[in-house]
């Protein structure tokens, strides 16, 4: 996969269907951390464990390496874990920018 192929097809991600954990101050301080989770984390849902695969090596040539993705529902979520390879995400994309 060339890197322009794999920009491609993680910026059709970001677009369509992924969505952001971002972390909050506000809900730490209210919130025990049992309860809150602290972490910056995207995940993409894929319909197959073929498109997670893709998805997964295609932000490996971009540098960002995916958690294992996981079932959920009838679908499989590819998370990209930490703050500095969300914030390059963001900045890759014209769907999501910083507030």
């Amino acid at each position: 996969m060339t890197p322009r192929s794999a920009k491609k097809l993680v910026l059709e991600h970001l677009a369509a269907n992924a969505y952001l954990r971002w972390r909050s101050a506000d809900k730490q301080i209210e919130q025990t951390s049992k309860n809150y989770k602290k972490g910056y984390e995207f995940r993409f849902p894929v319909d197959t464990k073929a498109s997670a695969k893709r998805l997964t090596q295609a932000l490996e040539v971009l540098g960002i390496y995916a958690g294992r993705p996981f079932p959920k529902h009838r679908q499989f979520i590819v998370p990209v874990y930490g703050c500095s390879q969300v914030e390059r995400l963001i900045e890759m994309s014209d769907h999501w920018k910083f507030v």
